[in-house]
């Protein structure tokens, strides 16, 4: 066998093994993709069927959409807030925020009350305070 043809029979398994080895994990990583894209879409769906409920029921329980609070970042300057930067979005925005363990849960209630949903976000502690950082959306733009 002459070396030419020695070292073309040797890349033709190299590459038989690594497609054969390669091509099952990279379908593994596409179909985790595909049911981490519908999870996405159900987690969608659930908030817009959510929002659809909580409308239809405003009336038995006396709150309106009227009385629902206007988003401004600026509200989210407390004494256990500090907002460090907002970047507004079509859809919503990015939030950062330094904050207390005690000003954690009124955060998610005053987007609550302005029809912000957190569609991702992270904590991150740095010395006696929380660095906090929200992706956004408008739940009226929903449903």
């Amino acid at each position: 066998m002459s070396g030419g043809c020695w070292c073309a029979g040797v890349l033709c398994l190299t590459l038989t093994v690594a497609l054969s080895v390669g091509y099952p994990g990279w379908k593994t990583l596409d179909m985790q993709h595909t049911r981490l894209s519908q999870q996405r879409e159900a987690a969608r769906q659930q908030w817009r069927n959510l929002r659809r409920l909580s409308v239809a029921a405003e009336p038995l329980f006396g709150r309106t959409t009227e009385n629902t609070r206007p988003f401004s970042p600026l509200d989210f300057q407390t004494p256990h807030q500090r907002l460090l930067h907002w970047l507004p979005s079509a859809q919503g925005g990015e939030m950062a925020l330094k904050t207390s363990w005690e000003g954690v849960p009124s955060l998610f209630v005053r987007l609550a009350e302005s029809e912000m949903s957190v569609s991702r976000f992270s904590l991150r502690r740095e010395g006696a305070e929380l660095l906090m950082t929200l992706q956004l959306e408008r739940l009226a733009n929903e449903g």
